[in-house]
Formats: C-alpha cells, sequence, structure tokens
C-alpha cells in the first residue's frame, strides 16, 4: 500500500524560484523548485478550486450525493483547479507511516531572491502554499469506493442517534477533512475574525510567526507540519470526527490519474 501526498502552490518570480527540501518522519523525499516565468501579477485571493468546477458542481450537486457519480463533467473534464496553482505530487510507501500514531511533514524553504540593497528593498519572490493533502492510493484509483464507504459510515452513525445531541454530531463543524494534513494544522483561533491560521518558522533563529492561511512569504524558512494517523484512513470514527471534501478529492484524482499516465 502507499500514498500519495499532494503540494499545491502559488508563486510570484521575482528572478529564482524557491528551493524546497521535503521531509516525511525524517525520511528525505525531494529537493525541488517549481519553474513558472517571472510573475508581477499576484493573485490575493483564496481560491483552490476553478469557477469551471464549481459551477458544473453546484448545478449537479444533489447528484453526486457522495456516490462518485462524475456524470455530470463533460468527458476528459481536467479544469478542477485554479490556474495559477502549482502541483507537486509525490508517492509515499505506507512503511514510512507503518508503527506511528503521529507523523511529521517538514517542507524547508530556500527564498533569498530579492533586490536588497542598502537596507531597502522592492522586489522578491513570493510564494504560498496553498493546499497540503496526503490520500490512500488506491483510493484515488478508485473515488467511488472512497465515496460508498463514507456513505455506509454516514448510515451506521444515524442509525445510532438516540437524541438531539447525537444528531449534531453530523452537522458539526469538523476543524479539518479526511487526508488534510494542511488543514489539520490550523491553529485554535481566538477572536481573530475567523481567519485560518498556520506557524511559520522563518530561518535565521528568528521567532515564529503566525500567518493566514494563503499567506505569500518571501524569506527562507520552513513549515513544520504535524498530523494524526487518524486522518490518513477512513473508518466509524474519523468519519465522526472529520469531514469529507469531495470537490478536493474529485480534482486530485483527477490530477493523480493524469500523473500516473505521464
Amino acid at each position: 500500500m502507499s500514498y500519495i501526498l499532494f503540494l499545491g502552490f502559488r508563486l510570484a518570480i521575482y528572478q529564482q524560484p524557491p528551493t524546497f527540501r521535503l521531509y516525511c518522519n525524517n525520511n528525505f523525499l525531494d529537493e525541488f523548485s517549481i519553474r513558472t516565468k517571472p510573475n508581477k501579477i499576484i493573485n490575493f485571493g483564496y481560491d483552490i478550486l476553478s469557477n469551471d468546477f464549481l459551477k458544473l458542481y453546484k448545478q449537479n450537486r444533489s447528484l453526486l450525493d457522495y456516490k462518485g457519480d462524475w456524470n455530470f463533467l463533460p468527458r476528459n473534464f481536467n479544469n478542477f483547479f485554479h490556474k495559477d496553482i502549482n502541483w507537486k505530487i509525490f508517492e509515499i510507501d505506507a512503511n514510512i507511516f507503518k508503527s506511528k500514531e503521529n507523523h511529521n511533514l517538514l517542507l524547508e524553504v530556500r527564498n533569498d531572491d530579492n533586490n536588497f540593497t542598502n537596507g531597502f528593498m522592492t522586489k522578491n519572490t513570493l510564494f504560498s502554499l496553498c493546499l497540503a493533502y496526503c490520500v490512500p492510493k488506491h483510493y484515488l484509483s478508485n473515488l467511488q469506493l472512497l465515496f460508498e464507504e463514507y456513505v455506509s459510515f454516514k448510515l451506521i452513525t444515524r442509525k445510532t442517534h438516540l437524541d438531539v445531541s447525537s444528531i449534531k454530531i453530523d452537522y458539526k463543524t469538523r476543524k479539518s477533512g479526511l487526508f488534510d494534513i494542511l488543514g489539520f494544522n490550523l491553529l485554535e483561533q481566538t477572536n481573530y475574525q475567523n481567519n485560518q491560521l498556520l506557524t511559520w518558522h522563518p530561518n535565521n533563529n528568528r521567532k515564529k510567526k503566525i500567518v493566514e492561511r494563503f499567506s505569500w512569504i518571501g524569506e527562507s524558512g520552513h513549515f513544520n507540519l504535524n498530523f494524526s494517523n487518524e486522518i490518513l484512513m477512513l473508518t466509524k470514527n474519523t468519519y465522526q470526527k472529520y469531514g469529507l471534501t469531495d470537490q478536493i478529492l474529485m480534482g486530485l484524482a483527477n490530477k493523480y490519474n493524469l500523473y500516473a499516465n505521464q
């Protein structure tokens, strides 16, 4: 068994792209850069999914109902995600997660591309980590299986509802979705206008920073993302604790199948 790790970035390049080094549970996975053309226009939006897909999804949502019915999508539809997002996809052997309840994804970033001169800087390269998902490979090859299992746990849970408090389990706001590593690391919020917050660690022993999700970062440092073994599997218990972002998973399954067929 193996898992597929998806990382989605936005980049605004001055001259050179950042260099990323990726580790999972202290295992080195890769060093990479994402090559894009220098870009002076920065999209400050929070969009992950494309408008084309969202329009089709909203029009046909009742037909899907977590059954994996993609019939509402045009044949060979590939436009799931916003065009500004750049992707890196990795296959991770299940042994990396074996015999551990908690895991760590370390993303080191070297980003020193700027025009800093005499204490002033007006241009630099920026990046934003938009998405980090780790999904069992067999679900990506057969997404309908995942949706059917999810529905079965939903039905089992609802049969056990004996009072109002137990019914609320299905409607509560969950911290993150299954397989969503970045979402699992969102900080508990206290009067911060409901923004989604993450911890960023700058280099040179500077203090860690609390940044908004989708923030643009123009320096070197690292994200240290911890996550539980629970979010890597769908069970009755994890169904009750985490949601299932079917829109994202449909797009990731499409990304994986394109990647696998290259």
